[in-house]
């Protein structure tokens, strides 16, 4: 009896250590929403399995891209009421939507409260005039164009002979290949009454006209925004919304992908896996265990973009992050931006300032929910250091977060309790 039962512990255990053995990690790739490219990887224990885990997963990401938009009408054979788009066309009207979609608009109120009215998705022309912005850089060189010159190299490119310069000067000359007018050999600007010539070995940058600049000052000046207001009903398990005001749209891009990202976590989470990681373009990041660290405590090594990498010998990240079972969410101004007089405009709007502010150019917030972490990153890049301080002082604690901050004068400013980071 002893040894059948010996026999039994052993065909017992090499049953587990094979269904161990036997789970595999599937790659699933979704391009088609939220203007991002969406990667997830979880571990299953068949090719079935993972095909219900990536049909599942797609219905996530597909149904709030669908009701979170606010650029496309939903399609006519869509199954649900009512999306952003839509309810931007009915303003001062009752419409019955979608318990999703309410939930989401609801959250993002609460942030909304949460944050100091730092975070606000109604106003979306504001945003709507920065993007705009964005657009009237063309490619080429004109006279008359404004340049901002970060360095240049006397003689040959050298760290001993860059010259630092951080101004913006306007172009009086352009020097073309004989042979092809669209080749720019070098560029000659007047900056504080001076002649400099660059080439393509020199690091500057077009940035938008100083009319154009105005002209969306003077845009914003003229939204009338004050009277906004988003009510919210829920009736007999039915869900309305009605939104108020002369300039109000509402937009959820600095929520919806966050908020996606940890519906389709929680849908995992369910499903007892253990090892994945949800990348939502490279902002929004949820990390279960890493199957390939086992020797290092499972954790991910999470590599921080370095938001101002200007040449492309400059270090691309400016730290790591070791973690596991938790989000990472970046909120930046490295990607999406124009430059006036040196200063990067961008998609992230102070709803107090009604522009972009120039406090940090990258805040990263590590905490347990993606939604949040997206939203909240929003909020607090648009707060002074003072303001933002005074905030986690109240509330980091409560909401389990921590954060790292790229300021605007290139330096590093850590909120860590738990996270490890290690500086490039």
């Amino acid at each position: 009896m002893r040894k059948l039962f010996i026999l039994g512990m052993m065909l017992s255990s090499l049953l587990m250590l094979t269904a161990c053995r036997s789970q595999e990690i599937y790659i699933f790739n979704f391009y088609d929403y939220m203007d991002t490219f969406i990667t997830v990887s979880v571990s299953a224990s068949s090719e079935k399995d993972a095909d219900q885990y990536k049909q599942d997963i797609d219905a996530i990401f597909s149904m709030y891209h669908d009701l979170s938009t606010s650029y496309d009408a939903l399609e006519q054979e869509s199954v649900y009421m009512e999306n952003l788009y839509s309810i931007n066309q009915k303003i001062g009207q009752k419409l019955e939507i979608d318990q999703p979609l309410y939930d989401l608009i609801f959250y993002a109120q609460e942030i909304k409260n949460l944050s100091d009215n730092y975070f606000d998705i109604s106003i979306g022309k504001v945003v709507d005039v920065w993007k705009q912005l964005m657009t009237e850089i063309t490619d080429g060189y004109e006279i008359g164009d404004s340049i901002f010159v970060y360095h240049y190299y006397d003689g040959e490119k050298s760290e001993e002979n860059k010259v630092i310069v951080n101004q913006t000067g306007t172009i009086t000359s352009i020097q073309t290949d004989a042979d092809n007018d669209n080749t720019v050999l070098s560029i000659t600007l007047s900056i504080n009454d001076q002649s400099l010539t660059l080439d393509k070995y020199d690091a500057y940058e077009k940035e938008v006209s100083d009319q154009s600049y105005q002209n969306a000052l003077d845009d914003i000046e003229q939204l009338d925004l004050l009277d906004n207001e988003i009510l919210l009903d829920n009736e007999d398990d039915k869900y309305f919304i009605t939104i108020l005001g002369n300039d109000i749209k509402l937009d959820l891009g600095a929520i919806a992908k966050g908020y996606a990202t940890q519906k389709a976590y929680e849908y995992i989470n369910e499903q007892s896996i253990k090892y994945f990681s949800i990348t939502s373009g490279s902002s929004s990041i949820v990390l279960g265990e890493n199957k390939n660290r086992a020797d290092e405590d499972y954790i991910y090594k999470v590599s921080l973009a370095n938001p101002v990498k200007i040449e492309f010998t400059d270090k691309a990240t400016y730290g790591t992050i070791n973690v596991k079972n938790i989000s990472v969410t970046t909120s930046a101004n490295y990607e999406q931006y124009i430059l006036h007089q040196g200063y990067r405009y961008h998609h992230i709007v102070s709803p107090i300032e009604m522009m972009p502010v120039q406090y940090y150019h990258a805040v990263t917030i590590i905490g347990q929910d993606a939604g949040l972490l997206d939203a909240l990153s929003t909020a607090l890049f648009s707060m002074s250091p003072e303001v933002l301080d005074a905030w986690l002082l109240e509330h980091q604690t409560d909401l389990g977060i921590e954060l790292i901050i790229f300021n605007q004068d290139n330096t590093i400013t850590t909120y860590l309790k738990d996270v490890v980071f290690e500086e490039h």
